[in-house]
């Protein structure tokens, strides 16, 4: 596995906190258009491609893994149950197949689903029922063909939704693991391209699409079984509050949009062509524009809660491009946060470069998060491969400038890199700033 290194805003040296909505994490070089993306969480992420890249980050996306992968084809999708087991697809024209990986992607087999043509994999999703069951899976593919598994992908059986249209459904959001929605594209004999189950994929009832005539729809996302939104091309954003039994057109622009993500407080981002970026904060009801700093196309939107998100976008004649959010994509003006002086900041080490030992000095705010006072403050060293090689900081810091000294006398010369973190001491995903520096030590 090859690490990158992460490219943050303007090179190394530029703030990410919470008042700067979106910004570009996409690892240093160039890569094809990235389609897919999962969160585990706030530090492991997940991220597949055109042209077989697989990318992998367990910091945050400060440095990127890229992961070797069987295949050349374009990925689509990807999904993981924890830290070792996942699932990704895309479009081999040859057969329907998944790949899954039990050690973090060391290693891959490939699991042939059908051996038809013309039947590249859409999207994957798993979902845990009861406590001590498996997850039950779904895959999609062209023809309105599901495939469901119960045993951790070992197997897969073809369900019973091809009776429902002729044409590709492009994406999945299962609630629990028996009721969700497929949605795509409406064939020409039949304008289909909604479909619910309630008995995990046993059987599907249609729902009605309101534009005349059906618009192919990319994406759908529920965060109950009630509240529910999905996107498409020209501009077609549907919204639902009674689990699909009735969808409204809500009109926002002419955009093509790709991808919707709703949590369960009911904020919701829509993405698509030319970098546009929706958000709502009233379960997809109404839209306001947050910008993205691309013009690429923006292909999927993950969240792990209100606040941290991810995006994935590119090709079509662009590089491949990763954005990042810790305040759910909001710009907001600093001047206008309670207790909040400026910034969170983090200077240039010095001496730098430097040896044997050199002083990092880093600010915090007098802000209160959450009612605590204080920031909880991390302070790490990396080597260039990416290894945490150091720990100076790790507690709760007050209000004020500090200084650390880090020695590196039993290190070797080279380019390191100091990363801050600084965090809602009483929350556990409550991330408000993460900035990244290089310093050389030369001997």
């Amino acid at each position: 596995m090859k690490l990158l290194i992460t490219v943050l805003l303007v090179a190394l040296s530029t703030s990410a906190f919470a008042q700067e909505g979106w910004y570009n994490v996409t690892p240093a070089g160039t890569y094809p258009g990235l389609r897919g993306i999962y969160a585990l969480d706030s530090d492991n992420v997940w991220v597949n491609g055109e042209e077989g890249i697989i990318l992998n980050t367990t910091n945050s996306g400060t440095m990127w893994s890229e992961i070797s992968c069987p295949v050349t084809y374009n990925l689509y999708n990807v999904h993981f149950i924890n830290a070792d087991t996942g699932w990704v697809g895309g479009d081999n024209n040859s057969i329907t197949e998944i790949m899954r990986t039990t050690d973090k992607g060391l290693s891959w087999e490939l699991k042939t689903l059908s051996s038809a043509s013309d039947y590249g994999n859409h999207d994957i999703e798993f979902i845990y029922g009861n406590p001590g069951e498996p997850p039950r899976g779904f895959v999609t593919a062209g023809l309105s063909l599901v495939w469901t598994t119960d045993d951790y992908g070992e197997n897969w059986v073809t369900s019973p939704i091809g009776g429902c249209g002729a044409n590709d459904l492009e994406s999945i959001c299962f609630i629990n693991k028996d009721e969700g929605w497929f949605v795509g594209t409406p064939s020409a004999t039949s304008e289909v391209s909604i479909v619910h189950t309630t008995d995990g994929g046993q059987t599907y009832d249609i729902q009605t699409n309101p534009t005349d005539p059906d618009i192919k729809l990319n994406c759908v996302s529920f965060a109950t079984n009630l509240q529910g939104v999905a996107v498409g091309l020209a501009g077609t954003i549907l919204y639902t509050s009674d689990g699909g039994q009735n969808w409204e057109i809500r009109p926002y622009s002419s955009n093509r949009w790709q991808s919707v993500f709703l949590t369960q407080s009911g904020q919701a981002w829509a993405v698509g062509a030319n970098g546009n970026i929706a958000f709502s904060t009233n379960w997809g009801y109404t839209w306001t524009a947050q910008q993205s700093g691309v013009t690429c196309e923006l292909w999927e939107v993950f969240f792990v809660n209100d606040n941290e998100g991810w995006i994935v976008g590119g090709g079509i004649g662009y590089p491949g491009v990763i954005l990042h959010t810790i305040n759910g994509g909001v710009i907001t003006d600093v001047d206008d946060e309670i207790n909040t002086v400026r910034e969170f900041e983090l200077h240039q080490n010095y001496p730098n470069p430097f040896n044997p030992s050199t002083i990092i000095q880093f600010t915090i705010p007098p802000v209160t998060l959450s009612g605590v006072e204080g920031s909880l403050v991390t302070l790490k060293i990396y080597d260039v491969l990416g290894n945490e090689v150091a720990i100076l900081v790790d507690e709760n810091k007050p209000f004020g400038t500090y200084e650390v000294e880090f020695d590196a006398t039993r290190f070797s010369s080279g380019i390191y890199f100091y990363q801050l973190k600084a965090v809602d001491p009483s929350t556990s995903s409550g991330q408000r700033f993460i900035q990244t520096k290089k310093m050389i030590l030369i001997k």
